[in-house]
């Protein structure tokens, strides 16, 4: 995508926040599934990151979420609109981002 300005809105609260805000990306496409990270070790993660004092943002599809959607906590954010600028405007208030799929095999 190119454009002559940026399409994303890096004004986030997330901006603000002294703590480190890690991205996850857990799945995958539906042709390459496979390669998607397993949901149990996602939530050890969270659970791991959340203890730490990390903020988190989960990234992909509302199917791609749902099994996650069942975590409620204050440092985990959803970002699965269908709108994928505003999704991937999150990416800036990101220190780290960990993504699942490594392309092509």
């Amino acid at each position: 995508l190119f454009f002559k300005a940026s399409p994303f809105n890096t004004l986030h609260s997330l901006k603000k926040t002294k703590r480190k805000v890690i991205g996850i990306q857990p799945g995958a496409s539906s042709l390459a599934s496979h390669k998607a990270i397993p949901i149990a070790f996602i939530k050890e993660l969270l659970a791991y990151l959340n203890k730490e004092g990390y903020k988190i943002i989960l990234f992909g599809t509302e199917k791609e979420l749902s099994p996650l959607q069942k975590i409620k906590h204050k440092d985990v954010m959803f970002a699965s609109d269908k709108n994928i600028i505003k999704n991937l405007s999150f990416v800036a208030s990101c220190d780290l981002f960990i993504g699942s799929d490594r392309g092509t095999s």
